[in-house]
């Protein structure tokens, strides 16, 4: 390869170098940068990691939880049973006095019939 050489003025040569100084100090600025964002990147990541390991963490303690209540409709039928047996004073007295007309009734036919 041949080598050519072109003469330039001082000033020319000066701004030249400025030029070239400047090119390297933004390079070097700009490698500083994206150190910088990988030590972030990296910090993100750590966080990210955590937080779902927290997030995971409350899940499960949740579904732990959600277990041991129970389940709604099998609550709601067995309030309807205990209702049921217990039931109301004003309903026990409506199912006294139903069973008490029906067994007058019963017998007053039986008095027919003899």
């Amino acid at each position: 390869m041949e080598s050519r050489h072109i003469r330039v003025d001082h000033a020319d040569a000066i701004d030249s170098k400025r030029h070239l100084l400047n090119a390297e100090l933004h390079l070097i600025q700009m490698m500083k940068r994206v150190k910088g964002f990988k030590h972030f990147r990296k910090k993100e990541l750590a966080f990210k990691t955590e937080f779902k390991s927290a997030v995971n963490y409350v899940k499960n303690k949740a579904n732990d939880i959600i277990a041991l209540i129970p389940d709604e409709p099998e609550a709601k039928l067995e309030k309807k049973a205990a209702q049921k047996t217990k039931g109301s004073p004003k309903e026990k007295d409506k199912e006294a006095k139903t069973l008490q007309t029906e067994l007058e009734d019963i017998k007053r036919r039986l008095q027919a019939l003899q």
